[in-house]
Protein backbone atom coordinates (compact mmCIF):
# COMPACT_ATOMS: atom_id res chain seq x y z
CA UNK A 1 0.00 0.00 0.00
CA UNK A 2 1.34 3.11 -0.85
CA UNK A 3 1.26 6.17 2.13
CA UNK A 4 0.31 9.05 0.45
CA UNK A 5 -2.99 10.84 0.62
CA UNK A 6 -3.83 10.22 -3.25
CA UNK A 7 -6.33 7.71 -3.75
CA UNK A 8 -5.01 4.68 -6.96
CA UNK A 9 -7.70 2.24 -6.68
CA UNK A 10 -11.26 2.45 -5.56
CA UNK A 11 -13.03 -0.86 -3.98
CA UNK A 12 -16.79 -0.55 -3.89
CA UNK A 13 -18.62 -3.38 -1.69
CA UNK A 14 -21.81 -4.13 -1.91
CA UNK A 15 -22.25 -6.71 1.72
CA UNK A 16 -24.77 -8.90 3.31
CA UNK A 17 -25.21 -11.25 5.48
CA UNK A 18 -23.49 -14.27 3.94
CA UNK A 19 -21.64 -12.58 1.07
CA UNK A 20 -19.86 -9.53 -0.32
CA UNK A 21 -19.43 -8.64 -3.82
CA UNK A 22 -16.87 -6.38 -4.82
CA UNK A 23 -16.09 -4.25 -7.59
CA UNK A 24 -12.55 -2.62 -8.46
CA UNK A 25 -11.59 0.43 -10.63
CA UNK A 26 -7.69 0.73 -11.16
CA UNK A 27 -7.35 3.93 -13.71
CA UNK A 28 -9.00 3.66 -16.93
CA UNK A 29 -9.33 -0.36 -16.70
CA UNK A 30 -11.63 -2.46 -17.12
CA UNK A 31 -13.86 -2.93 -14.04
CA UNK A 32 -12.77 -6.37 -11.78
CA UNK A 33 -15.43 -7.82 -9.89
CA UNK A 34 -15.77 -10.63 -7.55
CA UNK A 35 -17.88 -12.21 -4.74
CA UNK A 36 -16.50 -13.50 -1.49
CA UNK A 37 -17.52 -14.98 1.69
CA UNK A 38 -18.26 -12.98 4.52
CA UNK A 39 -16.21 -14.49 7.30
CA UNK A 40 -12.31 -14.44 7.98
CA UNK A 41 -11.83 -16.83 4.88
CA UNK A 42 -13.81 -14.68 2.41
CA UNK A 43 -11.62 -11.71 4.08
CA UNK A 44 -8.05 -13.56 3.16
CA UNK A 45 -9.70 -14.32 -0.11
CA UNK A 46 -10.03 -11.14 -1.10
CA UNK A 47 -6.57 -10.13 0.18
CA UNK A 48 -5.18 -12.24 -2.09
CA UNK A 49 -6.96 -10.85 -4.75
CA UNK A 50 -6.00 -7.53 -3.78
CA UNK A 51 -2.64 -8.81 -3.68
CA UNK A 52 -2.65 -10.51 -7.51
CA UNK A 53 -4.11 -7.24 -8.77
CA UNK A 54 -1.24 -4.99 -7.14
CA UNK A 55 -3.62 -2.32 -5.65
CA UNK A 56 -2.01 0.84 -4.25
CA UNK A 57 -3.26 3.41 -1.67
CA UNK A 58 -6.67 1.43 -2.01
CA UNK A 59 -10.00 3.47 -1.04
CA UNK A 60 -12.80 1.04 -0.76
CA UNK A 61 -16.30 2.14 -0.07
CA UNK A 62 -19.35 0.09 1.64
CA UNK A 63 -23.09 0.93 2.48
CA UNK A 64 -24.03 0.55 6.37
CA UNK A 65 -26.22 -1.78 6.24
CA UNK A 66 -26.74 -3.41 9.59
CA UNK A 67 -24.26 -4.92 10.94
CA UNK A 68 -22.56 -7.13 8.24
CA UNK A 69 -19.92 -5.01 6.82
CA UNK A 70 -18.42 -4.31 10.12
CA UNK A 71 -15.57 -7.28 10.38
CA UNK A 72 -14.70 -6.80 7.03
CA UNK A 73 -14.02 -2.71 7.92
CA UNK A 74 -12.33 -3.71 10.60
CA UNK A 75 -10.38 -6.28 8.88
CA UNK A 76 -9.71 -3.86 6.00
CA UNK A 77 -8.56 -1.05 8.27
CA UNK A 78 -6.14 -3.38 9.79
CA UNK A 79 -4.63 -3.91 6.02
CA UNK A 80 -3.77 -0.71 5.93
CA UNK A 81 -6.98 0.39 3.73
CA UNK A 82 -9.15 3.14 3.92
CA UNK A 83 -12.74 2.59 4.39
CA UNK A 84 -15.86 4.56 4.19
CA UNK A 85 -19.39 3.36 5.11
CA UNK A 86 -22.27 5.72 4.69
CA UNK A 87 -25.70 5.83 2.90
CA UNK A 88 -25.79 6.27 -1.23
CA UNK A 89 -27.04 9.56 -1.91
CA UNK A 90 -28.39 7.74 -5.49
CA UNK A 91 -29.67 4.75 -5.44
CA UNK A 92 -28.48 2.23 -7.84
CA UNK A 93 -29.03 -1.19 -8.55
CA UNK A 94 -25.19 -2.73 -8.18
CA UNK A 95 -22.24 -2.04 -7.37
CA UNK A 96 -20.01 -2.21 -10.31
CA UNK A 97 -22.59 1.14 -11.35
CA UNK A 98 -22.02 2.68 -8.76
CA UNK A 99 -17.77 2.27 -8.71
CA UNK A 100 -17.94 3.74 -12.23
CA UNK A 101 -20.02 6.65 -10.73
CA UNK A 102 -17.62 7.17 -7.92
CA UNK A 103 -15.04 6.83 -10.19
CA UNK A 104 -16.57 9.37 -12.91
CA UNK A 105 -16.68 12.34 -9.86
CA UNK A 106 -15.86 13.00 -6.52
CA UNK A 107 -17.14 9.61 -4.78
CA UNK A 108 -17.70 12.15 -1.41
CA UNK A 109 -20.30 13.74 -3.44
CA UNK A 110 -21.78 9.85 -3.94
CA UNK A 111 -21.98 9.00 -0.29
CA UNK A 112 -22.21 10.57 3.31
CA UNK A 113 -18.86 9.04 4.07
CA UNK A 114 -17.25 8.22 7.89
CA UNK A 115 -14.34 6.57 8.12
CA UNK A 116 -13.59 3.47 9.94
Amino acid sequence: MNNNNEVNDVLGIDISKAKFDVALIQGNAKIKSKVFGNNPEGFAELQAWLNLQSVTNLHSCMEATSTYGNALARFLVEAGYKVSRGSYRIRVKTCKIAIKAIHRKDFKNMFFCFSC
